[in-house]
């Protein structure tokens, strides 16, 4: 075919719109396909702040909100989760919670009927927020956009969105984009908080005991696959039942939830903070030295005599007795024998004055030990 018919073919399909068509079907194309891969990956994830945190990395591949917003009533929990970005990066930051939790319950009656990825222009559900007396905690926030979490069971959380720092709007392609993320996040996260809610204390939202001694066997194996070293920490509040019986159990569920932030706090994420029972709280440290282990018991009875708790214009305070047992290499290592020696040292800390931590480090009498032990006194099971 000649050039010059060539060169006529394309400029009657430039003049007819085709090649505009075209290329707009590519470039849709490429969006969908963008879209499924997301969706795909946001699918696999099981926890909470892994999905937010993978939502926030492709948001920034598209656009940067002033302020964004998470408001969460997970399930069987008291307590409202709240999550704060500002220019998507994470900020410290509180709606009081009984503001935030009514907040939610006036936004569930908005969206009573509504689906999973609908996006609200704030405009639109202002007055019944005004009528209720809750839109100058939101003000704040500068919200733009409002995105209802919707799973089964109804909405159970909320997403405030600013508008961009560019000033300029949200396009089309963002908003869809955002539509077929919210919609997923919306089950993935409800199924997540699910999941959570079958393995933490209801009071603390620590880790339960059986998830807590789950992960102590999956440790051990890998301690003694890669020639590792960790530990089991055991604490209990000094002198809780007398705290109870003079201010009372509603004060010392407070100090409770207070001691458990507080141990969450002086860990790292990898590391398993669990409720044993009662005011009894367990600590898995992997990966660590026994001087780590020394550091990090020290660290947290530290931060523990620094939790003051006002109650009727009085300050209270508490400490704690740590126990700890270093888990190393050894073959035939068992759960019941290193919690065992865990609450050993726990009790040497106790007798020998409390608000101190002792550390034991299994020997070969150990090993002779558990071989001829049957732990009948242990009530964890296998």
């Amino acid at each position: 075919m000649a050039e010059n018919d060539i060169l006529s073919q394309f400029s009657n399909l430039q003049n007819t719109g085709m090649l505009s068509s075209v290329e707009s079907l590519q470039k849709e194309n490429k969006e969908l396909k963008r879209i499924i891969d997301d969706v795909s990956q946001l699918i696999s994830l099981t926890k909470v702040d892994s999905m937010l945190d993978f939502v926030i990395a492709k948001f920034l591949d598209y656009f940067i909100p002033e302020n964004l917003v998470f408001i969460i009533k997970p399930p069987r929990r008291k307590h409202v989760r709240q999550y704060f970005y500002k220019r998507l990066s994470r900020v410290e930051g509180e709606i009081d919670e009984s503001v935030s939790a009514t907040i939610k319950l006036t936004l569930d009656a908005i969206f009573k009927q509504e689906s999973s990825g609908n996006i609200f222009r704030y405009e639109e559900i202002q007055e019944p927020l005004e009528t209720n007396g809750y839109e100058p905690c939101l003000l704040p926030f500068t919200p733009e956009l409002i995105i209802p979490l919707v799973a089964i069971g109804g909405a159970y959380g909320v997403v405030i969105m600013s508008g961009k720092i560019t000033g300029t709007d949200y396009s089309q392609s963002e908003i869809t984009y955002m539509k077929k993320i919210f919609s997923i996040l919306s089950i993935t996260m409800q199924n997540g908080l699910h999941y959570e809610s079958s393995i933490t204390d209801a009071k603390t939202g620590l880790y339960t005991n059986d998830f807590f001694f789950s992960r102590l066997k999956d440790t051990i194996s890998t301690v003694r696959r890669y020639k590792m070293t960790a530990a089991v920490l055991m604490t209990d509040i000094d002198f809780f039942k007398k705290f109870n019986d003079t201010y009372g159990h509603l004060v010392g569920d407070k100090i409770l939830i207070q001691l458990a932030k507080t141990l969450q706090n002086s860990v790292r994420n990898e590391d398993c903070v669990a409720r044993f029972g009662g005011e009894e709280f367990s600590v898995l440290l992997t990966q660590c030295t026994e001087n780590t282990v020394k550091y990090v018991a020290e660290r947290i009875r530290k931060a523990v005599e620094d939790i003051e708790l006002e109650e009727n214009g009085e300050k209270l305070k508490i400490t704690i007795s740590i126990g700890a047992c270093i888990i190393d290499d050894h073959e035939g290592l068992m759960p019941k024998y290193i919690i065992r020696k865990a609450d050993q040292a726990l009790y040497h800390s106790k007798e020998n004055g409390r608000n101190q931590s002792t550390v034991y480090k299994l020997g070969l009498l150990d090993l002779a030990q558990m071989r001829n032990d049957t732990f009948d006194d242990m009530d964890i099971e296998d």
